[in-house]
């Protein structure tokens, strides 16, 4: 694997957690700079009827979040990890990693659910940005 490759990899991860951090810390511009212009995102609960999205478009996908955040009172922790680049080549790739989300609320921390994320990235310029990002949870909450 060549330097550039690997640091391509750690730029794709950093786009991921860029995308964690900036919900569970209401910082919706981080948020929104991860992800292309036309991108989309949403997912599902495994076993269940339960779905959110499509949402299309960078404004859209952080509009939406951003109301579901301010919804929240607690403190929302998604934790990626065991990430796994699926395909990559000089402009494009896609990866997987698991998610655990917890949430602290009056002195307690509990886990919520776990599952994985399906990301598809492209390189514009240095940056890794984000073409889709689905989850895919193991239960609701």
């Amino acid at each position: 694997m060549t330097t550039q490759t690997m640091a391509d990899r750690a730029l794709m991860t950093e786009a991921v957690a860029r995308y964690a951090w900036g919900y569970d810390m209401n910082d919706f511009d981080m948020l929104g700079s991860v992800f292309t212009e036309d991108a989309t995102s949403g997912g599902v609960v495994t076993g269940t009827d339960i779905k959110w999205g499509p949402m299309q478009g960078r404004d859209q996908i952080v509009s939406i979040l951003k109301s579901i955040r301010d919804a929240q009172t607690d403190q929302r922790r998604h934790n990626t990890m065991n990430v796994i680049v699926r395909a990559q080549d000089d402009s494009s790739a896609s990866l997987v990693c698991n998610v655990a989300l917890s949430s602290s609320e009056g002195g307690q921390t509990k886990l919520l659910t776990a599952g994985y994320y399906e990301v598809d990235l492209t390189k514009q310029g240095d940056a890794w940005l984000i073409t889709r990002l689905d989850g895919v949870l193991d239960s609701p909450f």
